[in-house]
């Protein structure tokens, strides 16, 4: 039989064969010719076992694309799961955040508490007349005292004592007391007191501040207890809340 050269006369460009085109069949690589009356059934067998093979390899492609799949859903499934695992942490490190806020703040109110019943024990939040004796253990039990030095017999030591009792209830954390002045005369010489009414602030039983009579309060008997306070809290450092000083109390 001619060759495929020999009949057409041009040669044949195998560049553009496939692999299966550039495969020789047999062992040596001879032709193989068939007549149709020479079959034996071989091209059947053949096409049989071509058709299984490849089969075969679609199914093995199949396995491995559903192989792949699951490996791929497995590394998703566990990325989920590890993600999941930082929220649960995210939301657990929030839940003990959010414990230890209140627990601090429960804490601190509860020191709070306990601390406004050690002051009121101590008589603060009333506006009190102690004697002599009792200056020196009030202006050292309390870490803020203010003591009002009065006359009996002066106007202005009444005035002094309204806009005192005002205070004691506003200004918690200080305790607020009177003295007779004649009946104390060490304590009136000791801290020099030659006009009255004069307050006295003490922190830890030490003089920080002296308010003399009406001195440096706007409005002459008429001023307001803000403006004293303001005195007190800028001159003693004796009141710690808040207030307007330019307001009522």
């Amino acid at each position: 039989m001619a060759s495929w050269e020999e009949a057409t006369g041009r040669s044949r460009n195998r560049g553009t064969d496939t692999e299966h085109e550039r495969t020789k069949i047999g062992a040596s690589g001879g032709t193989y010719t068939k007549t149709t009356g020479q079959s034996t059934g071989f091209t059947g067998q053949m096409a049989n076992v071509l058709a299984g093979d490849v089969m075969e390899r679609a199914m093995a492609d199949k396995m491995a694309m559903i192989s792949q799949g699951d490996e791929l859903y497995a590394d998703r499934a566990d990325e989920v799961e590890h993600e999941e695992k930082y929220n649960d942490k995210d939301i657990d490190d929030a839940d003990d955040d959010l414990d230890a806020i209140r627990a601090r703040r429960l804490a601190e109110m509860k020191k709070k508490a306990e601390m406004r019943e050690t002051l009121k024990g101590l008589g603060h939040g009333t506006y009190e007349e102690i004697i002599e004796l009792e200056f020196l253990p009030t202006v050292t039990k309390s870490k803020y005292a203010v003591v009002h030095f009065y006359h009996p017999h002066f106007e202005r030591s009444k005035i002094m004592d309204m806009h005192m009792a005002k205070m004691s209830k506003k200004f918690f954390e200080t305790k607020f007391v009177k003295l007779n002045a004649e009946k104390s005369p060490f304590f009136v010489n000791k801290l020099s007191l030659q006009t009255l009414p004069c307050i006295c602030c003490f922190i830890d039983g030490v003089l920080k501040f002296k308010q003399v009579g009406f001195y440096g309060l706007a409005g002459g008997d008429e001023f307001k207890t803000a403006h004293l306070a303001r005195n007190l809290r800028d001159g003693g450092e004796v009141l710690n809340e808040g207030f307007d000083s330019d307001g009522e109390m």
